[in-house]
């Protein structure tokens, strides 16, 4: 047996106490240990210690280290369950402490999964750029459960989701751009679907915007890209062909064929093509 003959605060660390220990005359230091464990062991002067209570010691000292890690990671930002848990495992603590350690997190409730999703879904509500799939998706990589994000969820109603989409399609559709205004809204729907909204909330939303394309802006679109296909076939291919391929870019391109006809007969008259 080990007889402690004194404790000292660390100079460093005031939570944190020196454990000197004599096994005879001789004395030397033993082990540290945290506030904590100190108290849970009632460690004292004169405590005698077998070798077996200082391995359980310093065991139950490596868990409340392992618990301060993780109370340190926890107060820059709230974290899933499963981010500790990844947190804790990336330092190799034993499964089992992981777990304990997890336990006291969530009974003090500084870990919560659902608050978390509660929190995560208000701050992209906030934001306006995300649908429900895709904040769902991404409280699924952090480890939510799906029964605690159906129900985070349920504060994103259908009007909110309907305010954000149409906002978005009309931000992207006032930029400048030389696309057919088709295309606009092609790649507007893509943007949203992409951001996690839904096809029905992308169907109302744009169908507001069906009709609203400035004709100067689609006149303009396409004939900067009839120009561009024109060049471009107009080395490989004449007459009924060439006619053909521009046509059928023009169309993949999204403009009407109304306006296809119109840009073939200008174009042809402006360079005196027959």
């Amino acid at each position: 047996m080990m007889k402690i003959t004194r404790i000292t605060t660390q100079k460093s660390n005031q939570h944190r106490y020196n454990i000197y220990l004599t096994d005879g005359d001789q004395e030397e230091f033993g082990l540290s240990v945290d506030e904590n464990t100190l108290i849970k062991f009632n460690l004292r002067k004169g405590m005698e210690l077998s070798q077996e209570d200082i391995e359980r010691i310093k065991s139950a000292d490596n868990i409340e280290k392992s618990y301060h890690d993780a109370l340190r990671y926890l107060s820059y930002r709230m974290r899933t369950t499963k981010e500790l848990r990844d947190y804790l495992q990336k330092k190799t603590i034993q499964a089992e402490h992981v777990e304990e350690i997890i336990n006291r997190l969530t009974e003090l409730d500084l870990l919560n999964d659902q608050q978390y999703a509660n929190m995560y879904v208000t701050s992209k509500i906030c934001a306006g750029t995300k649908g429900p799939r895709y904040i769902y998706n991404e409280l699924v990589k952090k480890g939510i459960p799906e029964t605690m994000i159906n129900q985070a969820l349920q504060q994103y109603s259908y009007t909110m989701q309907l305010k954000h989409a149409t906002t978005i399609a009309e931000k992207r559709l006032n930029r400048e751009s030389k696309h057919a205004y088709q295309k606009q809204l092609n790649l507007v729907k893509a943007y949203l679907q992409r951001n996690g909204f839904t096809s029905e909330v992308i169907g109302e939303a744009l169908a507001s915007f069906q009709n609203q394309h400035d004709d100067e802006q689609e006149w303009a679109a396409i004939l900067y890209h009839g120009e561009k296909l024109w060049n471009r076939y107009s080395k490989r291919f004449t007459g009924a062909t060439l006619l053909d391929k521009v046509k059928a870019g023009l169309y993949r391109q999204g403009f009407s064929i109304e306006d296809i006809n119109k840009f073939i007969s200008h174009y042809r008259e402006e360079n005196s093509i027959h």
